[in-house]
């Protein structure tokens, strides 16, 4: 390889390293503060996940109501918002 090819073709590695270097400089300055919660937001998600924990001192079958209960809720409030996926765990994989 020549001497000025090589002398090219380093000069294009070291600016494309410079505005590589630019852009994630102004990612991170430009980054904007979280959302709040109750904020309007611009995307929503397509695949919601949702894990369970339960609590030792309830009783079985008031927690599989609960969480019954908790479940269809959860699923309506996703079909009213357009997430077309959700995903429900639990620690054991009982649900």
């Amino acid at each position: 390889m020549g001497l000025f090819t090589y002398g090219l073709l380093r000069l294009i590695h070291l600016l494309q390293s410079f505005v590589i270097l630019v852009a994630s400089f102004w990612k991170r300055v430009a980054r904007q503060a979280p959302l709040a919660l109750t904020a309007r937001r611009r995307r929503i998600p397509q695949h919601l996940a949702i894990l369970f924990t339960i609590d030792s001192y309830i009783e079985p079958e008031a927690e599989e109501d609960r969480l019954l209960e908790t479940i269809g809720n959860v699923v309506g409030w996703c079909h009213s918002l357009g997430i077309q996926a959700v995903s429900f765990y639990e620690r054991d994989g009982a649900y």
